[in-house]
């Protein structure tokens, strides 16, 4: 069933909430992105678990994978690192620019709180007229431009997306953004460039191959759907079965109708 794939795609959802004596506990669906369906399914999203799961399909079929795409996770960039040597690694740009989205949220949350004693809430929840009266406060309240800066740094972070097919001008503009952002002086700032640093080449990897993790996003929409029409599942193997007979590329039309 697991046939040749070039386009690799590794995403992880929640199997199991915490609750009274349990821990949140995690699978990793590996998908097919050309194909967009779901290769299987196994449980955990550390290194260990990915690289278990690659060393069974045989260094054969890992060596004809030619992109893998993760998210910002570090346990899968070293697994697949490790485990795929002919493919090339790619960021997923969604959660490039989330982290990056993530930057300015946080630098006004901290700065609204120590210059004006209160915690703030996300931009994006606020109503027009309650948006209009935070830039207000924020004049006031920002006296040294550190979410102005945060929030540039995001827009720069964005802006390289638009430079699909060009990975020199690409690589010279994340280089540039690297260093401003080691040299600033907001830790939000400064935390983002050290995750533009370490996921560099990855995230330059789009401008050349394109690939995103957008299938397995859309195919892990479903798997949380299935979860919650089942309201939750207690054995990993009912789950897993559940998913690959959705979304799993089952031919059905081998099934005999005679004995159905």
């Amino acid at each position: 069933r697991i046939r040749t794939v070039n386009q690799l795609g590794v995403d992880e959802t929640v199997f199991q909430s915490a609750g009274l004596g349990r821990r949140r506990s995690f699978v990793t669906a590996v998908s097919d992105i050309e194909a967009r369906r779901v290769l299987d399914v196994f449980e955990g999203r550390q290194r260990v678990d990915l690289a278990e799961w690659l060393n069974e399909q045989g260094a054969r079929w890992c060596e004809q994978v030619k992109v893998v795409v993760t998210d910002l996770h570090e346990p899968f960039r070293k697994a697949a690192t490790d485990g795929l040597p002919n493919a090339v690694l790619v960021a997923d740009p969604m959660h490039v620019v989330m982290a990056a989205n993530r930057c300015p949220d946080k630098t006004r949350r901290r700065v609204q709180n120590e210059e004006l004693l209160h915690r703030g809430r996300a931009r994006e929840r606020l109503s027009p007229r309650l948006a209009k009266r935070l830039d207000v406060m924020l004049a006031f309240g920002d006296p040294n431009g550190q979410v102005y800066e945060a929030w540039m740094t995001k827009e720069l972070v964005r802006d390289l997306y638009t430079l699909w097919g060009k990975p020199d001008d690409a690589a010279r503009w994340i280089d540039s953004l690297i260093e401003d952002c080691q040299a600033s002086a907001v830790p939000e700032v400064k935390g983002l460039g050290r995750v533009l640093k370490q996921w560099r080449d990855p995230i330059l990897s789009w401008h050349t191959t394109g690939a995103s993790n957008g299938p397995a996003e859309g195919l892990n929409s479903i798997i949380k759907k299935l979860k919650r029409v089942a309201t939750g599942f207690r054995r990993f193997d009912h789950y897993r079965t559940r998913i690959l007979l959705a979304i799993g590329g089952v031919n059905w039309n081998l099934l005999d109708p005679a004995r159905l």
